[in-house]
């Protein structure tokens, strides 16, 4: 940090630390007080200031909240919690945001929607027939017998996005699973109102969301509603 100071036209605008992300570790009291005496430390030995000391991401809002985030921290990096509306550490929605109406455990947004065709609807047995092994990504499954069921495959896979980060609009639409390049879902309860061509819609969340923006293969329309 030093010799960033002495280099010319650099500045230091300030500090930053994360919580979570990697580690899992949970902002509170003490480790941002700690952070902060880091910063004065730092301050005091470089003989600098910060503009701003950046306490964490959408997981150190909480602390705003109970009023115990040292005031020297000035700066929190949560686009996620705008763009969700979404408290993440006791996960709740929060008021005066924007956010879904589902469930908050699957922490989606409404304000992001995947859309796919439909390219192709089958009536098949809940059960594969035949010996069972592993599917393409070497993982074993247990199917429950439903009966013969209409399906629908989709034209996006888990290169594109996982099954599990994405949730139908429809509540009567359930996810069965991916390939590489498909996606498998039951539209048996919806009194057959699709059809072949027609689009499925998608609320996603926030991995969801940044996998499918950094993805070549999806097309991505802005919307903008004044």
């Amino acid at each position: 940090m030093r010799k960033v100071l002495e280099l010319p036209g650099l500045e230091i605008y300030g500090l930053g630390t994360n919580y979570g992300c990697y580690g899992t570790v949970l902002a509170n009291e003490k480790n941002t007080n700690e952070f902060v005496e880091l910063a004065n430390y730092l301050e005091k030995k470089l003989s600098t200031k910060f503009k701003y000391l950046s306490g964490g991401n959408c997981s150190s809002y909480y602390l705003v909240e109970k009023g115990t985030m040292p005031n020297k921290i000035n700066h929190l990096r949560m686009g996620g919690q705008h763009i969700f509306g979404i408290e993440y550490v006791e996960g709740r929605y929060l008021d005066g945001y924007s956010h879904s109406n589902k469930d908050i455990n699957k922490y989606v947004s409404d304000a992001y929607i995947l859309k796919a065709e439909i390219i192709e609807i089958r009536k098949k047995p809940t059960v594969p027939v035949g010996e069972l092994g592993v599917d393409s990504f070497m993982k074993s499954k247990t199917f429950v017998d439903r009966g013969v069921r209409k399906n629908a495959i989709l034209s996006f896979g888990l290169q594109d996005v996982p099954w599990e980060n994405i949730h139908p609009v429809e509540e009567d639409i359930q996810i069965l699973g991916q390939t590489s390049n498909h996606t498998i879902i039951d539209i048996n309860d919806t009194n057959d109102k699709y059809q072949l061509g027609d689009i499925i819609r998608f609320e996603v969340d926030y991995t969801a969301l940044m996998l499918l923006c950094n993805a070549d293969s999806v097309k991505k329309v802005f919307l903008n509603k004044q």
